[in-house]
């Protein structure tokens, strides 16, 4: 029988393996699979020692597959070994623990690649006949240049101007002034909003002239036109005069006195854009100490 040199699978001999031949071929497939993409996990744990790895004709062996790692707790340097003199390319993965070195060479040729005592990372080896020889950036085409490097390099003076300081955040703070711009006011609204909003409100005493403003909104003044009348001015006018009015009051120190605020019927134009005229009337017409006014419109 003839073997590959580098995987050790068995050639197809004129006239020899006679009703072996699928047998063969299968298990050259399977060996083949092996070499392309087999993986395996090798324990090298213990004291200084070296483990060989083999390359097994005819069957599986450790030494074919495409990645391989290696594990346990090593307690001293280690040599791991492929067959002298085979060409092949391996993924090989520092999996130990302990801080030793690890040393992938062949077995009596060659130095070989070495993970240094704290290097536990990946290495792509490759076998050329006279040493393992190991793929990564130092022996890689193409550069990464200083000024890419600076660049990227994380500096003190970037982390300087990234910091947060009082200033920062001072100057990024929610304040008056961002507030007002970002509110929400009629004009930002759409009209069907608008609508559905109070145009102007006011609290105020009907027992003096002019109406005492406890607090109002849009009501720059509530005059006093007679006992029970007043008229309730707008600061800003409203867009037309259909709007709706609606109110509360109470006359008398406990308010025991009953009454209604309604639109004054007695101006042909009770209501318009700069105001609305309403009474407080109950038996008769009464000054209210709390008035409520509220409108409500386009």
């Amino acid at each position: 029988m003839s073997y590959t040199t580098d995987l050790a699978i068995e050639l197809m001999v004129t006239g020899t393996n006679a009703g072996t031949w699928g047998q063969v071929t299968n298990t050259n497939l399977v060996i083949i699979q092996q070499a392309i993409a087999g993986y395996q996990a090798i324990s090298i744990a213990g004291g200084a020692q070296t483990t060989a790895l083999a390359m097994t004709q005819s069957s599986l062996a450790t030494a074919r597959n495409a990645v391989l790692k290696l594990t346990g707790t090593i307690t001293g340097n280690q040599i791991v070994t492929v067959p002298n003199g085979i060409e092949k390319t391996w993924i090989v993965s520092n999996g130990t623990t302990g801080a030793f070195t690890v040393t992938f060479k062949y077995a009596s040729t060659g130095t070989g690649q070495t993970w240094s005592a704290t290097d536990k990372g990946i290495k792509i080896l490759y076998a050329d006949q006279s040493d393992i020889q190991v793929t990564d950036l130092s022996t890689l085409s193409g550069t990464v240049a200083t000024a890419s490097i600076a660049d990227s390099a994380v500096t003190a003076g970037k982390i300087a101007g990234s910091t947060i300081t009082q200033a920062k955040l001072a100057a990024n703070s929610v304040g008056a002034t961002q507030i007002t711009n970002g509110s929400v006011i009629a004009a930002k609204l759409g009209t069907t909003e608008q609508k559905q909003i109070c145009k102007a409100w006011v609290n105020f005493n009907g027992t003096t002239s002019p109406g005492t403003i406890r607090s109002s909104y849009n009501v720059s003044s509530v005059t006093k036109n007679a006992t029970g009348d007043y008229t309730v001015n707008f600061a800003t006018t409203l867009a037309d005069a259909n709007y709706s009015v609606c109110g509360t009051g109470s006359f008398g120190a406990s308010g025991e006195t009953s009454g209604r605020l309604t639109i004054n019927g007695v101006p042909s134009t009770p209501l318009t854009t700069n105001s609305a005229r309403i009474v407080y009337v109950g038996a008769a017409f009464y000054d209210p100490s709390w008035a409520s006014v509220q409108i409500f419109g386009n």
